[in-house]
């Protein structure tokens, strides 16, 4: 154990020693006196100033204001703190000043709510390599695919399994953009068309748009061309004139050579392609890399889309596929989910036990938001409990995490499940459970079946027989119960939207029920 004293604090061998300025009050004036506070893992705080009433944190970083007073008539200034060899950080940190003893505490939350959003991001996209779990070889492969001149990218996948977080990263890698701020990126929608999404690009990367045109202006005489600076002028303007939409597809490639000429952005991405509906759109999207290879414009196309494959997304001649590397996207497999919780786990500095680990991977279903969502709830859920155990997170964490990640979950997931469940009372929920259990993304009557029938009767309920059950399944394709499912001829039925496997998931396990493996391997 080290000793430190109150009357020469030093920090030189205790790096992870936090020294404050603190407000205290004896019982005639009021005064300030000095206190050593450990970040993690300390049971006590000490105030040396004779007989004192100070207000301090109370086992390091949990956030619980104490008081401790003490002993009458003590005098002397000198007293110790021990602190854990075990607590040590890296570096040593300041010295703070400060008069309300809520610093302490709010230094505290900024410090972990840093640390949190630093590995943990559900509600955007990931833009780091470090952080992009189970996507190794799909990295290095469009890394190694866009290193050959003229060659484009088209990621393709179900929604939610990373598709825009590859992108980002990738772009961002060969940019070297310090932010995606820095990266042309728009964001398809129902109504967008070619023409404008190049503009949209276009001014991104230039740094201008309609609502900011400035107009140059000089003073003085003289005559000067475009491009050239006007020597007689005593004074310029430099501006950036937005875009217009291009008429034409070569008038789009001459806007993309000539941005990618003047700002050395040369990498563009064009996220959810799928919901274009006009097939001329994606025409000209997939003509657009190999005139630009024609021209010898070195710029390059990054393509996302919900889809199985670069064919379904982009409508081609099979020649235009030569500029294109496909890549597709599956779920998550169960090493790279726990990885991302062992990451968040060690950002904080704490253990999640094995049995919450296992689960958060199991409900996830693979889908990298539900991982991010339940461990953000679960970390939060153990900061703010005043008895939490230090080192460690409880089953009651794992347990309020479920519960509020099911809450907050995004509401084209929980709208639906709740039209189902309000509108089937009785048997509804367990037979959204039965079609996200176990694998398989589809199943047909019987398959459903015979998972509905194994949860129905393990909870003591009343068990629909096959053809009560099918009819409930094609109740559940129709608009008054959100559209939850969909089939094809061969009456196999699946969710409409592949997210929803994960929610049902994430809402078995709020009730205590944990459905079967969801990923092979």
């Amino acid at each position: 154990m080290i000793k430190i004293r109150n009357s020469a604090f030093t920090l030189d061998h205790v790096p992870r020693v936090r020294v404050a300025r603190l407000a205290t009050r004896t019982s005639s004036t009021r005064d300030a006196c000095s206190i050593a506070q450990v970040w993690e893992g300390a049971d006590r705080f000490f105030v040396g100033r004779g007989e004192t009433k100070a207000w301090g944190i109370w086992g390091g970083d949990s956030g619980v204001c104490a008081e401790q007073r003490s002993r009458t008539g003590a005098t002397r200034s000198e007293r110790a703190l021990e602190i854990s060899e075990s607590v040590y950080a890296h570096r040593r940190s300041k010295v703070s000043r400060m008069q309300n003893p809520q610093f302490l505490f709010t230094s505290h939350r900024q410090d972990f709510t840093t640390r949190l959003t630093q590995v943990l991001s559900p509600s955007s996209e990931v833009t780091s390599p470090e952080h992009l779990k189970g996507r190794k070889d799909d990295y290095e492969g469009a890394l190694q695919a866009l290193e050959m001149p003229g060659r484009h990218l088209v990621i393709s996948g179900l929604r939610g399994v990373g598709k825009s977080s590859l992108a980002l990263t990738t772009a961002m890698t060969l940019s070297r953009a310090k932010s995606r701020r820095d990266l042309p990126y728009v964001q398809c929608d129902q109504d967008a068309t070619f023409a404008v999404v190049i503009r949209d690009l276009c001014n991104q990367a230039n740094g201008s748009n309609a609502l900011r045109r400035q107009r140059s202006e000089t003073v003085g005489g003289g005559a000067s061309l475009p491009g050239f600076l006007n020597t007689q002028a005593k004074s310029a303007t430099t501006t950036r004139e937005a875009y217009p939409a291009p008429s034409s597809l070569n008038e789009a490639a001459m806007f993309i050579q000539q941005v990618a000429e003047r700002t050395g952005k040369r990498v563009f991405v064009v996220d959810e392609l799928d919901l274009i509906q006009d097939e001329d759109t994606k025409r000209q999207f997939s003509q657009l890399p190999k005139l630009l290879s024609a021209l010898g414009v070195e710029a390059q196309f990054i393509f996302c889309g919900t889809g199985a494959s670069a064919t379904e997304l982009l409508s081609a001649h099979p020649s235009a596929f030569r500029q294109f590397h496909p890549i597709s996207l599956e779920r998550l497999k169960i090493q790279p989910r726990l990885d991302i919780i062992d990451d968040a786990a060690k950002a904080i500095g704490i253990d999640i036990g094995r049995n919450s680990r296992i689960r958060i991977a199991q409900i996830s279903d693979g889908f990298p938001y539900f991982i991010h969502l339940i461990c953000e709830k679960l970390l939060w859920s153990w900061f703010d409990d005043a008895d939490r155990d230090q080192q460690r997170t409880s089953p009651r964490h794992y347990e309020a995490a479920v519960a509020k990640a099911s809450e907050t979950a995004e509401p084209e997931l929980k709208e639906p499940y709740e039209r189902v469940v309000q509108k089937q009372k009785l048997d509804g929920e367990i037979i959204v459970w039965a079609m996200a259990d176990g694998s398989s993304l589809e199943k047909n009557v019987e398959g459903a079946f015979r998972d509905y029938q194994a949860l129905a009767l393990a909870h003591g309920d009343e068990v629909l027989t096959r053809e009560q059950l099918n009819s409930r399944l094609n109740n559940f394709k129709r608009d008054s119960y959100g559209r939850i499912l969909k089939s094809d001829k061969r009456a196999w039925y699946e969710f409409t939207e592949k997210r929803m496997r994960g929610y049902a998931r994430l809402r078995a396990a709020r009730r205590n029920v944990m459905l079967k493996g969801d990923h092979p391997g």
